[in-house]
């Protein structure tokens, strides 16, 4: 109700004001530039956000060249929300890891509206940018002069916009990755990802030096795409500071009663609301605790499944202390196929078995329980609430699955890149015709 609340009082202030705007064009009998001194406003908007982004951007470039301490640059062109805590997903972590290495980043990021506050830089060898405004500077970010540094751009989603950049990159001396970490084509079809294009992600697939992909499913899908190289597989991974693994092992003594947990995207697109409503009715003695955006609706709730909210990882890990597992309710479809989910990495540093409807790649996961139906399901709530789960086994599997080690992996895979666009690089880079 506080939601409808929230959303009704919004609507009703644009209403107010669009009356306001309206009336006092009618009563001067310029109708007509109602709308048009609206889209004059945007252009003047987005050239001052340009010309201001651009300044801070030759600055930017010129101070990571001179200073002459750097010997990558990676061009991280993400695709989600700007850098922050709570919706941190893999580009975001990856960047991360590559400020941590002490590598500079351009990340562009995905923003819906131009008045929205141009995200800032927490760190100097990082420069954000909205992709409206990564648009209007790609060109000079591709030819400008790094001097001995390797370039590296990462496709994290495959913008018909910016696929059509690839071989431009490839022609000017970057190395080029298309990093696939979820199944477009799916997220398509059920209304997400209305920019998708297939043909410009197999463009994307074929002429980037390196293809990688977050699961088994994605990658036999890329690989159908081309024949001139091998998609790699990369999962997602634990990010080593989500919690101190050391917490781990005293988890198990503090729970008393059977409280299942999730955190993350809860959209009806892919959370299957209905496939828990019913296993909260077949146990109302459990509790259901919920974490994450957006927020749920009343229908979507019983009295067993509780809402927590939106929250950070210090609480998320304070509130999982009681929970005996957690769980990953995804419809069952070719778009969950695709899927590794980053919640499985943190659920197992929480000390949690993990309890989800069928999606291959976290298949053969430690302590992971996969199920196709309601009945189950249950039964793998039920197995797992008294799983004694080994910290130590844990702490060496999340060990080998940092992102630290697939930052690794990415580089690694690029230095050794030989076939493909490196031949066209190659050909450019020496004054041949392409």
């Amino acid at each position: 109700m506080n939601k409808f609340k929230r959303v009704f009082n919004k609507l009703w202030r644009l209403k107010s004001s669009l009356g306001r705007r309206w009336a006092e064009y009618r009563s001067t009998g310029r109708i007509s530039t109602f709308f048009v001194s609206q889209y004059q406003y945007n252009l003047r908007l987005k050239e001052r956000q340009v010309g201001k982004m651009r300044r801070n951007l030759h600055y930017y470039l010129y101070s990571i060249t001179e200073q002459n301490k750097y010997k990558k640059f990676v061009f991280m062109f993400s695709g989600t929300i700007y850098i922050q805590e709570k919706r941190a997903n893999r580009p975001i972590r990856l960047t991360r890891v590559f400020i941590g290495k002490n590598i500079p980043v351009f990340f562009s990021y995905f923003r819906w509206d131009l008045s929205e506050t141009i995200a800032e830089n927490y760190d100097s060898r990082l420069f954000q940018s909205p992709i409206d405004i990564t648009f209007e500077l790609m060109r000079e970010i591709i030819r400008f002069d790094f001097g001995k540094m390797d370039k590296i751009f990462i496709l994290s989603f495959p913008h018909p916009y910016a696929a059509r950049f690839i071989n431009e990159f490839n022609a000017w001396g970057w190395k080029t990755l298309y990093d696939v970490r979820d199944d477009w084509e799916e997220f398509h079809k059920v209304g997400m990802a209305k920019w998708y294009d297939k043909p410009a992600e197999i463009y994307a697939v074929t002429n980037c030096d390196v293809v990688t992909t977050v699961s088994q499913p994605l990658q036999q899908k890329m690989q159908a795409f081309t024949r001139n190289k091998t998609v790699q597989l990369c999962p997602n991974a634990y990010d080593i500071k989500f919690m101190d693994p050391t917490e781990v092992a005293n988890r198990k003594a503090e729970r008393h009663k059977i409280i299942i947990g999730y955190f993350g995207h809860l959209t009806d697109r892919w959370f299957d609301w209905e496939f828990l409503r019913k296993v909260a009715d077949a146990k109302p003695e459990w509790q259901f605790q919920l974490i994450g955006h957006p927020e749920p609706t009343e229908e979507q709730l019983r009295p067993n499944i509780i809402y927590k909210g939106f929250l950070g990882h210090d609480e998320i890990c304070h509130i999982a202390r009681s929970w005996c597992c957690g769980i990953i309710p995804f419809k069952m479809s070719k778009l969950a196929d695709g899927i590794d989910p980053i919640k499985i990495y943190e659920y197992l540093a929480l000390g949690l078995p993990t309890v989800s409807l069928v999606m291959p790649q976290i298949r053969d996961y430690p302590y992971v329980t996969l199920a196709d139906s309601v009945g189950k399901f249950i039964e793998g709530i039920e197995k797992s609430s008294v799983i004694e789960t080994d910290p130590e086994y844990i702490r060496k599997w999340l060990a080998e699955n940092t992102w630290e080690k697939r930052v690794k992996q990415m580089l690694d895979l690029l230095a050794s890149n030989q076939t493909g666009s490196a031949v066209l690089k190659k050909l450019a880079l020496s004054g041949g015709e392409i």
